[in-house]
């Protein structure tokens, strides 16, 4: 239904997959039409509606070369007069977060508020996700952690796709000493996993459990009843090491893992979880299988591990060496009650993504206020999908 999603490599196949689409539409239409591609997303322009529906029909026929299809529920033809700009991208970035501390309690308060209504409106967008990174840019002082972290409590239980966000940040403010609410993650997270394990959910349940290695919360055993019986080998081997770990109750029944430790196991789908556990001896597994493999045996001579137990979540910022010596402060709170902490805090770079495709015969280009790039074309288009 779509285009692969995964690590950096999958970017890679997903604009080698779309260029050819795009070449397929340029031959089919006999010229490039006005508009452009971001990622997987078209917004082309056109004189009239007849022109556009035969636009959109060709588009089909190129994504159906690669077996894809569009999804109409998201596409529509409209005339330019109903075109709507994602304006909310710009409210959210405009609205700005005090650093001092009683007027930062009062804007994360309406930030949120403002965040939620945008987001009721655009149920189809990762508008949380971009109002939790916009929040993130700013230091939370510790006077107002407690009312921030309610916010995000709260957003992780009405927008699960905000988790790896939400993660981030926890994982932040946990390295820099701040008090987190146990008690409240606590109950978030499991009523997250225990919702979404019944459901199948790997990547919400993988947050989850990842937050409850990475945080030090106890999973309740109604999770990890669930999350046992999932054939995710990701979220198996979260809660095999969390067990392994000694953060569980108790340890997890393995009556689903053993089932499918066969003879076939490293050739099925969830081989990663019998490799894995296998050379750990987690989980019930042993290495006899892996040993008795010619190509999964070379992987584990040669150390290949796809599960790291050391590994942990990139901090949204970093104090600049020798903050504290230049101040002459003794711990971290004595910085964090400066109004000018900020300027002293390394702030991780933006995660990149792709710039906007322009289908434009003119290879020059404007830059509009969003940074992405359109067509220097002064013709009016009355259709566009």
């Amino acid at each position: 239904m779509g285009l692969p999603i995964g690590p950096d490599t999958s970017h890679v196949v997903a604009e080698t997959i779309s260029t050819s689409v795009d070449l397929l539409l340029r031959d089919s239409l006999k010229s490039w039409p006005a508009g452009f591609r971001y990622v997987d997303d078209y917004y082309l322009f056109f004189p009239s509606l007849a022109e556009a529906e035969s636009a959109l029909a060709a588009l089909s026929r190129a994504l159906k070369e690669f077996e894809l299809q569009i999804n109409f529920e998201k596409t529509y033809i409209c005339p330019v007069s109903e075109i709507v700009d994602d304006y909310w991208t710009r409210q959210l970035r405009n609205f700005e977060i005090a650093k001092h501390v009683r007027k930062q309690r009062s804007d994360i308060h309406h930030f949120f508020e403002f965040a939620k209504n945008i987001a009721a409106k655009n149920a189809d967008e990762n508008v949380m996700t971009y109002a939790l990174k916009r929040a993130s840019s700013v230091l939370i002082k510790p006077e107002n952690w407690e009312s921030f972290e309610a916010h995000i409590c709260h957003i992780a239980l009405s927008h699960p796709n905000t988790l790896q966000t939400i993660s981030q940040i926890l994982a932040t403010y946990k390295v820099y000493a701040y008090k987190l609410n146990g008690r409240r993650i606590q109950r978030t997270l499991n009523t997250l996993i225990v919702e979404h394990a019944a459901l199948g959910h790997h990547s919400e349940v993988a947050w989850c459990l990842w937050m409850c290695k990475e945080l030090d919360i106890q999973l309740e055993q109604a999770g990890v009843d669930l999350v046992a019986s999932m054939q995710s080998s990701v979220c198996a081997l979260l809660l095999m090491d969390l067990s392994e770990s000694g953060k569980l109750e108790s340890a997890p029944k393995d009556t689903f893992w053993r089932s499918i430790d066969g003879e076939d196991s490293l050739r099925e789908e969830l081989w990663l979880m019998c490799y894995e556990a296998g050379i750990r001896g987690w989980g019930g597994f042993n290495s006899a299988r892996i040993l008795a493999d010619d190509y999964f045996k070379k992987l584990h001579a040669f150390g290949i591990r796809f599960y790291d137990q050391t590994a942990s979540s990139k901090l949204l910022f970093n104090l600049k060496p020798g903050t504290l010596e230049k101040f002459k402060l003794n711990d971290l709170d004595d910085f964090f009650e400066r109004d000018d902490a900020d300027d002293y805090l390394e702030y991780e770079a933006g995660d990149g993504g792709y710039e906007g495709v322009v289908f434009d015969e003119d290879e020059s280009s404007d830059e509009d206020e969003t940074g992405s790039e359109v067509n220097d074309d002064n013709d009016t288009k009355e259709f566009y999908f």
